[in-house]
């Protein structure tokens, strides 16, 4: 025994050596950040961290400053905390402990390195009942300076006017109920309007640039009118005048101008029924002024026309048969109408 206890002494010093080296090897398995809080009351050590209400921490260490309070708090190592982070107290009951919760959740992009601080304006608490009531009681002094009770005239003149118009305030929430129900049943019809309306407002916005420029342009028009409105004036002053006189003239010749009307709608009645006629002309014009156009000698001045009297002769159906008569052959050959009969002398 006396001989192994000096091995047994190195063996168990070798052991207290290794395992202290391999804790200050080993990674730490947590990330660690500080927020500063105006105020921090309510969070103490070993209050949770959480994300999404999911206790991702814990809180380290509370170290109160004149101007913030420190809040240091580690973080699991396998939980993801953007760089944009918040931290927010939160109270999850009136008896519970107080919870710092990070937000928002990381959905990707850069995240909070180890050992990073989020300053005053990154962190927010809430408010306190004694400072709600301070507030409340602030506003209860400004209302009522140099010791007035403008709250309690306030409320005495409120009652007052219930109270002597309690019946007209019935029907009119009534009615608001009536006009709540309504609203209710045309919801349909309500949706359908808000829905053609969002389509308007999108086409508005689709040619927003017309629309700006329809609007100078209407500017500009409204600029010229009144800068010329004198002129306007005299111009819209004679049409008036003009249109005077015209309803005179009518009302003073109304026989006249009826027999006129009476006697234009027979001559378009005529006109009507000879369309084809009226189309054949206006087509053959243009051809005819162009001939006769080509037919004048530019130089002299003089109508260049050659008739031929044989072919104009021989469109007579008339002739024609005159010129196939025997007895007088020699006349048609001249005309150069017709071939004389055979065995004709």
């Amino acid at each position: 025994m006396t001989r192994r206890s000096p091995y047994l002494a190195l063996l168990l010093a070798a052991s207290v050596l290794i395992g202290t080296t391999s804790c200050g090897l080993l990674p730490d398995s947590k990330q660690h950040f500080t927020a500063q809080f105006q105020s921090a009351l309510g969070l103490y050590v070993g209050n949770d961290v959480v994300v999404l209400g999911y206790p991702v921490g814990k809180v380290e260490r509370v170290t109160a400053h004149p101007e913030y309070v420190d809040v240091e708090f580690s973080v699991d190592a396998d939980v993801t905390i953007p760089a944009e982070a918040k931290a927010v107290v939160l109270r999850p009951g009136i008896v519970t402990d107080r919870a710092l919760e990070l937000t928002p959740a990381y959905t990707g992009g850069e995240r909070l390195a180890d050992g990073a601080t989020l300053g005053q304006d990154r962190t927010f608490e809430p408010l306190e009942y004694d400072e709600l009531m301070r507030a409340v009681d602030d506003f209860v002094e400004a209302m009522a300076p140099a010791g007035e009770d403008v709250v309690h005239d306030a409320v005495s003149a409120a009652a007052d006017l219930f109270g002597e118009n309690g019946p007209r305030f019935r029907r009119a929430v009534a009615g608001l109920a009536d006009a709540s129900r309504i609203a209710g049943d045309a919801a349909p019809d309500i949706t359908a309007l808000v829905k053609d309306l969002n389509v308007v407002v999108g086409a508005v916005a689709e040619h927003e640039t017309t629309l700006r420029r329809f609007s100078a342009n209407l500017a500009d028009l409204t600029s010229m009118f009144a800068a010329d409105g004198a002129q306007l004036r005299e111009a819209l002053a004679a049409l008036a005048s003009s249109m005077r006189e015209t309803a005179t003239f009518v009302r003073r010749n109304r026989a006249s101008i009826v027999a006129t009307a009476r006697q234009a709608t027979g001559i378009v009645g005529v006109l009507t029924k000879r369309t084809r006629e009226l189309t054949e002309i206006v087509d053959v014009f243009p051809l005819t002024f162009d001939n006769l156009s080509r037919a004048i000698d530019p130089k002299t001045g003089a109508l260049n026309v050659k008739l031929s009297w044989a072919e104009m002769l021989a469109g007579l159906g008339i002739v024609k048969q005159f010129c196939t008569m025997p007895t007088i052959p020699v006349l048609c050959q001249l005309l150069t109408l017709a071939t004389p009969t055979e065995g004709v002398e």
